[in-house]
């Protein structure tokens, strides 16, 4: 047995019943802008959005912790503005075409995980309460 996992192999609910109700039960949403961000957030549940990109659809806590896309050139290391991006590469923001023009999308792996620790002790704060 591991402290705090629970095993949901017997429970009789259909797969996306038990989908809804582990989204708007849980004590923290990680992910992105999405139908199932918005369910939990409506539920009263902090979300950690990962990778949204600066065009996005607002949360409901102000406790949430929004983590933002950063492209950079290959070629020269510059990091492209979100208003270079808007003007002139409006297929990135949508997930298209970064080998052609030679871009990277920046994984943040160590901000998400600074993030993580601050939601996760507020949420620890939270249930202790």
């Amino acid at each position: 047995d591991i402290s705090g996992y629970f095993s949901l192999t017997d429970v009789d609910l259909p797969p996306a019943l038990l989908n809804l109700f582990l989204i708007m039960k849980c004590a923290l949403f990680i992910g992105q802008q999405s139908g199932a961000c918005v369910l939990a957030n409506s539920c009263g549940v902090p979300a950690l959005l990962c990778d949204a990109f600066p065009h996005r659809l607002g949360t409901f806590s102000p406790d949430d912790v929004i983590l933002f896309k950063h492209y950079r050139e290959r070629a020269t290391g510059a990091i492209l503005s979100d208003a270079d991006v808007f003007k002139n590469h409006q297929d990135l923001a949508y997930g298209y075409h970064f080998a052609q023009k030679n871009i990277e999308d920046l994984a943040q792996v160590k901000q998400y995980l600074e993030k993580l620790g601050v939601i996760c002790g507020k949420v620890h704060n939270l249930s202790s309460n």
